[in-house]
């Protein structure tokens, strides 16, 4: 029978830290680390906030030339050099406010504060204490969660059906009485040769950390309802390698035929491909066999009769 079916489907989904969301922490000039901060990994960590202090001397020497311009007086062109000197503060590292703090107290700052980029979590890191630094070397890692992915694998056959930007909702063990709203961001266009999957990738909003890297639960893809061909799940017998219904060919006679299935919807599956519409199948025949070569001593037994359904 024909029914408007509403698809759906629901796979399995792992959560991981977007891409774009890692940032590491670098020096701008060599120098030593004369305090840290912040020495454990997990922690979390704002926008702005101090890390470790850093002695660079020629942050130092920098200071000292912008205090020695800054005494020298105002003037269009005394006012040029003190902003070049800004500038040249401001490009190994300095913050604004650490500069102006400089200029307020006319006294250089012997050790900067090396401050976070943006805020999250601690994810890597190599400061040690009077550790001497230069520029290639990350600091710290920091990893921002507000937003995570969430990854999810789709049948080749299955992937015309998911669409960039629609709806999905993702649940957890801890979560079933409260899913969690997701979008489709990306479809990647490779399927792997070995599962015959491709992988799907949701957005899904974290501001309150119930996700985190690494944990898994049920990606759920609500698809628009379409006219198909669906029988009773239980008419079909699935071997592993072929699925198989019991087609009604008459006088209390059935023979096996072969179809493709579709979409799954509570106890009616789609077919897509072997039946027409009005022919009438088993709906109980799956005990009859339970791998292939049950199929095939069940085709050299007498008939069966069975009740059937349209």
């Amino acid at each position: 029978e024909r029914h408007a079916l509403q698809q759906g489907l629901r796979v399995p989904g792992v959560v991981e830290a977007p891409e774009n969301a890692v940032a590491q922490v670098h020096v701008r000039a060599a120098g030593f680390l004369e305090r840290v901060d912040v020495r454990a990994t997990g922690v979390t960590i704002t926008r702005g906030q101090t890390l470790a202090w850093l002695y660079s001397p020629q942050i130092y020497q920098t200071q000292l030339e912008l205090l020695v311009v800054h005494r020298g007086g105002a003037g269009p062109p005394m006012e040029g050099v003190e902003a070049a000197a800004r500038r040249s503060l401001e490009l190994l590292g300095m913050a604004t406010a650490d500069i102006d703090a400089v200029l307020r107290q006319d006294a250089p700052m012997r050790a900067v504060p090396v401050r976070a980029s943006t805020g999250g979590y601690v994810t890597r890191l190599s400061a040690v204490l009077g550790q001497y630094v230069t520029r290639e070397m990350a600091l710290y890692e920091l990893t921002e969660l507000s937003r995570v992915w969430i990854i999810a694998s789709l049948f080749e056959r299955d992937l015309p059906l998911v669409r960039r930007g629609g709806a999905v909702q993702f649940v957890t063990p801890e979560s079933q009485a409260q899913p969690m709203e997701a979008r489709v961001e990306l479809v990647e266009p490779e399927v792997s040769s070995v599962t015959r999957t491709a992988r799907v990738r949701l957005t899904v909003a974290n501001p309150q950390m119930r996700l985190r890297p690494g944990q898994y639960g049920d990606v759920r893809f609500a698809l628009p309802a379409s006219d198909a061909l669906t029988v009773p799940r239980d008419a079909v017998i699935d071997t592993g390698r072929h699925q198989y219904v019991f087609v009604a060919s008459g006088e209390g006679r059935f023979e096996p035929r072969s179809v493709r299935t579709g979409a799954l919807a509570e106890e009616r599956i789609q077919i897509l491909e072997g039946l027409r519409e009005g022919e009438r199948v088993v709906v109980r025949g799956a005990f009859m066999m339970d791998a292939e070569s049950r199929l095939q001593a069940s085709l050299a037994a007498a008939p069966v009769t069975a009740e059937v359904a349209r």
